[in-house]
């Protein structure tokens, strides 16, 4: 089994990056938050003060609050911030992903 979360980068902008679980046996994002923080900090160049939100493995999107490039805490999107997420990932330009890990 693998030890750490496996993940896409849905969607990266100057405000905010937006990944998703892919719920593939290892670890979940929720339970490897500290490696998850430090994986996609080196994968987009850091993240400065921009807000991370994961979808998790039901489609549920949540922020994972991040400060000096570290895991803080997780705080739960709300319905309006659900909706706006979903939409932003659906109707993305493919340029603008960066990449999985």
């Amino acid at each position: 089994m693998k030890m750490e979360a496996s993940f896409d980068v849905l969607l990266e902008t100057d405000m905010f990056i937006i990944i998703a679980d892919r719920d593939d046996g290892g670890r979940s994002v929720t339970n490897d938050a500290i490696n998850v923080v430090d994986r996609v900090s080196h994968l987009v160049g850091g993240i400065g003060k921009r807000h991370l939100y994961y979808r998790d493995s039901t489609g549920h999107y949540d922020e994972i609050a991040v400060l000096d490039e570290a895991f803080k805490c997780f705080s739960p999107c709300t319905d309006n911030q659900q909706k706006a997420l979903s939409n932003w990932v659906s109707f993305r330009p493919q340029n603008l992903v960066a990449g999985c890990l």
